[in-house]
């Protein structure tokens, strides 16, 4: 029998409800109009929950909390498209993260959904018995009773706090006479940009902290008496139905990365209000992940001149460090840090400049540092290798690959790079087995293929070397790798074939005398 109807005659929490005393299997399909949310159940259990405009994927959702960084995921993803498994499988045997982590994740994932449709008031419901989700996503039996008394926790706390808080323009201020209470880490952020001068607003977008625990941390303070409202209010600015939906729908479709119908939405809002920072703030986002580095710091540095928030100064940091000036980048992630001690997107960041300014033993410094909160990232370990390396410590250099592999068996750059160490060592057997270890893990890469072909091409072994040579594509070799190759079809005989490797390198470096001289030497003999 098909169970649908209307939110304002049966509320959510009671379908959910009969929905699992029922122990039905399917999918509930809820919309408030405006947007739209799946629940799936499997014998009255919740498996599974997803909504259209707060849909983050999973890969996404576990690179924003610094768990790895996007190089894990990039190699993740193509795992999964060469494999078809499911991503958190794959960070799980790469050991990227713990099952734990992965379970914890997805719970947290299909808490925040049903949260959100539980705020519907208003909207329709429809069942489908027998409906699942697809096999490629990830699912976790949940207790449907356990899940609705946590989400009514929340909806009720958050209701109280946005029914005491004071409209978003309002200035607050410190009380003479505030208590001095013990405060935790957010509250004493919160309160140290209260100044008597910025708007509820203002103070919880500089604080860079979530929106909603911001707000929270705001309403301890007024309840606690540590903070007030000063007599004389500012008025809120109206704000634009119009305005507030362009920019909903912009951020729903920011996080599905579909940033060219994001930025249009942005712009809509951007053109009432062009100072808007959160409309600055995407907008250079949005550049930042197009590649667009001159766009980007358009964006990010103007809002940077109207508040130094966090995310500003570590997005800005970021890009700094990718246009390679490393000493703006360090400057501004070294101010980051001093808001955010312990946040490792921002020491990652911060020791990579120092890496690139040559500032190795403060680069080693932080990234130890980085070691020391969270052991479950392979870029600290990728680093200190080179580092030791570079510092003349082969034996240290070997020994963080070592353990990074231990840690990240699934990330080839660490065993290419530990079979690059070995090489020049002499260890060519391990060097060998590291090569093609890192190429069942990533058939096809360029690097690895030139890698294992140089090898063989040192030791001698032509006809393996060619074999590896020809897999790179034709528009990724470089000069070396076609006189090489080059070389290789001469000692087999092929002059022809070697002419024509000679000629393609020399496109690539009309300069070059000796390849000039090279060329003309072979051409004598292939016409003769």
């Amino acid at each position: 029998m098909a169970i649908k109807g209307s939110l304002v005659e049966a509320s959510l929490p009671e379908v959910i409800q009969l929905l699992a005393y029922s122990l039905k299997s399917g999918c509930l399909s809820v919309t408030d109009g405006r947007n739209f949310g799946n629940i799936f159940l499997q014998g009255g259990n919740i498996i599974y929950a997803t909504i259209l405009k707060r849909g983050v994927r999973l890969g996404d959702s576990l690179l924003g909390r610094n768990l790895f960084d996007k190089s894990i995921l990039k190699q993740a993803l193509s795992v999964q498209k060469e494999k078809k498994e499911r991503l958190g499988e794959i960070l799980v045997e790469m050991g990227a993260i713990s099952r734990q982590i992965l379970e914890e994740e997805l719970k947290r994932q299909i808490e925040d959904a049903i949260f959100t449709m539980l705020t519907w008031d208003k909207g329709y419901f429809n069942f489908e018995a027998g409906l699942l989700p697809s096999p490629r996503e990830h699912t976790i039996q949940l207790s449907a009773q356990d899940i609705l008394l946590g989400s009514a926790r929340r909806i009720a706390t958050w209701k109280e706090i946005q029914e005491r808080l004071p409209d978003s323009e309002t200035i607050l201020i410190v009380k003479e006479d505030g208590k001095n209470l013990e405060l935790t880490e957010m509250e004493k952020k919160i309160l140290g940009l209260i100044d008597g001068e910025k708007s509820v607003d203002e103070v919880v977008k500089k604080s860079g902290i979530d929106f909603k625990d911001a707000c929270k941390a705001v309403y301890v303070l007024l309840t606690a008496g540590v903070i007030e409202q000063p007599k004389t209010r500012v008025e809120k600015k109206p704000v634009s139905g119009a305005a507030a939906e362009h920019m909903d729908m912009g951020l729903a479709l920011y996080q599905s990365n579909r940033y060219d119908e994001a930025e249009r939405e942005f712009k809509k809002v951007a053109d009432d209000d062009p100072d808007n920072a959160e409309i600055l703030f995407y907008l250079g986002m949005i550049e930042l992940m197009r590649g667009n580095d001159d766009g980007a710091k358009e964006y990010l540095g103007t809002l940077l001149q109207k508040e130094r928030r966090v995310s500003v100064l570590v997005n800005l940091g970021y890009l700094f460090s990718r246009m390679k000036r490393f000493e703006e980048a360090r400057d501004l992630l070294e101010e980051a840090r001093e808001s955010e001690p312990d946040n490792l997107k921002i020491i990652l960041n911060l020791a990579i400049a120092n890496y690139h300014l040559n500032e190795l033993d403060v680069s080693t410094t932080i990234f130890k540092r980085s070691l020391d909160i969270s052991k479950d990232i392979v870029t600290p370990y990728l680093y200190l290798s080179l580092i030791s390396a570079k510092t003349g410590d082969v034996d240290v250099a070997i020994d963080w690959l070592s353990d990074a592999i231990q840690r990240f068996p699934r990330f080839a750059a660490l065993k290419n790079n530990l079979g690059l160490l070995y090489e020049n060592i002499g260890n060519y057997e391990d060097a060998e087995d590291l090569y093609h270890e890192a190429l069942s893990l990533q058939p096809g890469d360029t690097v690895l293929l030139r890698n294992i072909a140089n090898l063989y091409y040192q030791l001698g072994f032509y006809g393996a070397a060619c074999d590896y040579y020809e897999q790179i594509p034709d528009s990724e070799r470089d000069v070396l790798t076609l006189r090489k190759l080059g070389r290789v079809y001469l000692l087999k005989g092929d002059e022809k074939g070697a002419l024509s490797q000679l000629r393609n390198a020399q496109v690539l470096d009309l300069q070059n005398d000796r390849l000039r001289q090279d060329i003309e030497i072979l051409s004598d003999l292939v016409s003769e």
